[in-house]
């Protein structure tokens, strides 16, 4: 992709054509959930428009894996991952809103989300 900046009154002056590469790196995407009060475990992810290369789970999603020594939180690793759309579901009637990822990330129970993992518990 080719794309031209002009500045100043002469579109000849100061003109610049800068190619402009797609981001095809990639890393492995991790996401953690606290599962929330009166949902089930073990909770569920459910994706699609994983990037790159699209991809979708089937409805309610896959389980995730509990994280050692923190009861009621569970995690998810999606490998060669840039981004990809998600809710997280207990498969009975719980889920939570839609979430859009391009960086590891943690769902609290109150529906707090911030990059990283889990903050430690006090």
């Amino acid at each position: 992709m080719r794309a031209s900046l002009a500045v100043g009154p002469e579109p000849s002056l100061w003109s610049r054509t800068v190619t402009l590469m797609p981001d095809t790196t990639t890393s492995d995407l991790r996401v953690h959930c606290e599962c929330p009060p009166g949902w089930a475990e073990p909770l569920r992810v459910h994706f699609w428009d994983r990037m790159p290369g699209g991809g979708a789970s089937a409805w309610p999603g896959l389980p995730m894996e509990p994280m050692p020594g923190r009861p009621g939180w569970y995690r998810h690793r999606f490998v060669d991952t840039r981004s990809v759309r998600l809710l997280f579901t207990d498969a009975h009637g719980h889920q939570t809103p839609d979430l859009h990822c391009e960086r590891d990330g943690s769902l609290d129970a109150l529906g707090v989300w911030r990059e990283g993992p889990p903050v430690a518990a006090p």
